[in-house]
């Protein structure tokens, strides 16, 4: 029970590890952009074509590229299974 959710924590955190500039992301609150700077512990991406820029903490990154919408609803079963966890 604990070692596939130590292996899912350690394969996010090689993920944000490796974020690097022009990567497309998506954040666990759902915003896409795109990786303009890579600071130690926080990225700077852009969100449009008019270079909203907006820099955010590394562990807020979901996943490289964008989302499908059954992504986003394996992600909430994902969560609300950790939540479980920590409740038991």
């Amino acid at each position: 029970l604990i070692r596939p959710e130590n292996k899912r924590k350690k394969k996010a955190q090689e993920m944000r590890d490796s974020l690097k500039k022009g990567d497309t992301i998506t954040t666990i609150g759902g915003i896409v952009g795109k990786i303009v700077m890579v600071k130690p512990d926080t990225i700077v991406i852009e969100t449009s074509d008019d270079r909203v820029r907006m820099e955010l903490t590394k562990w807020a990154v979901s996943t490289t590229g964008v989302q499908s919408s059954g992504d986003i609803n394996q992600h909430y079963i994902q969560v609300l299974w950790l939540i479980l966890l920590l409740v038991i």
